[in-house]
């Protein structure tokens, strides 16, 4: 894919809910092509959540020698239950639990990136767009 590599990535959550589907993160690794080290970024996606915005950063990143991690928040994506409960609700302590366990998703996935031996560690961030970057 336009000199870049994409790999599915799931690890389990530190948090665990009452629904198992949003007990595993999912996360896609954009990488570059070649040695490195590469930069590496971590990036969430948008509150409508459809990937697009967030997948199409990650490529333009890996595209230009930048390692990036798309990470799926809690009650997004494949962590959705068939409930079709969500992140945000007027539920503040589900909210506020969904978000914390989203912050430490993100930092479980961030000592991922740094454990990459094509990822400078001294050289990662992370971005979020809309509701990704209130994270």
């Amino acid at each position: 894919m336009s000199g870049v590599e994409v790999f599915a990535l799931t690890f389990p959550s530190p948090v665990k809910c009452k629904w198992e589907c949003n007990n595993t993160v999912h996360a896609e690794y954009y990488r570059p092509v070649g040695k490195g080290p590469f930069p590496g970024i971590l990036i969430l996606d948008i509150l409508a959540g459809d990937q697009k915005l967030s997948r199409g950063l990650a490529l333009h990143f890996a595209q230009n020698g930048v390692g990036a991690l798309f990470v799926q928040m809690a009650y997004y994506g494949p962590r959705r239950p068939p409930e079709g409960v969500k992140l945000l609700t007027p539920d503040i302590q589900h909210t506020m639990e969904g978000i914390r366990q989203t912050v430490l998703d993100c930092r479980c996935a961030a000592a991922w990136m740094e454990s990459r031996p094509e990822i400078d560690p001294k050289r990662l961030g992370m971005l979020g767009t809309s509701l990704g970057s209130f994270m």
